[in-house]
């Protein structure tokens, strides 16, 4: 299974520019650069640092619903919000095809199903258990998770939400390709442990 970094520089106890190069040291599979409220120029700054930090350790690296800044930084993954997908929705996967990998963000099955009708390359279902990233909502559960990997059979299917060492074994045992994770990697103070400790809870 495949665990990736997704970044959230609020939840960070420095400065992102100074965890993007740790969380490529520590052996993620990817690192995502969300921050979907930042003025262009600075997200580009910030995707610059993580994509040259992610090419030193051999880590996938994607921008988030930013395809422009993707493309002038030659990025072959983006990811889409929900939000940022139905934006695009009525161009055709085609229209993203210098992207080797694009994936929807989902929270039902129903948005898994219509994301894979049109070409994602993956969906993220989330999010599965309560997390500090969605505070005080209920997080949707392991019965979310299989419906959704149910609906969309023959495309991959990764979790975020609240995942970490206790209870990834379960979330693996649903059938999914990875996990994301958010607030975990952004506020521990030794990423490299706690993402040895994840693969330690892999089935």
């Amino acid at each position: 299974m495949e665990i990736i970094a997704t970044t959230a520089r609020e939840l960070c106890p420095g400065s992102l520019a100074e965890r993007l190069p740790l969380l490529a040291a520590s052996g993620p599979d990817g690192i995502l650069l969300r921050e979907k409220d930042l003025p262009e120029a600075e997200y580009e700054e910030l995707a610059r640092l993580g994509a040259a930090a992610c090419r030193r350790h051999g880590v996938a690296f994607g921008a988030h619903s930013r395809p422009w800044a993707a493309r002038r930084l030659g990025l072959v993954w983006l990811h889409l919000s929900w939000a940022a997908f139905l934006a695009r929705e009525a161009d055709t996967r085609a229209e993203l095809g210098e992207f080797a990998r694009v994936g929807v963000s989902v929270h039902a099955a129903e948005e898994a199903a219509r994301a894979a009708r049109w070409g994602a390359d993956y969906v993220l279902a989330g999010h599965v258990f309560t997390t500090a990233s969605k505070a005080g909502l209920p997080g949707r559960g392991l019965g979310f998770l299989r419906a959704v990997r149910a609906a969309v059979p023959e495309t991959p299917v990764y979790a975020i939400g609240g995942i970490g060492p206790d209870n990834i074994g379960a979330v693996g045992a649903c059938g999914v390709r990875g996990v994301f994770l958010m607030s975990a990697v952004m506020t521990a103070p030794a990423p490299r442990e706690y993402i040895a400790a994840l693969r330690r809870g892999l089935p």
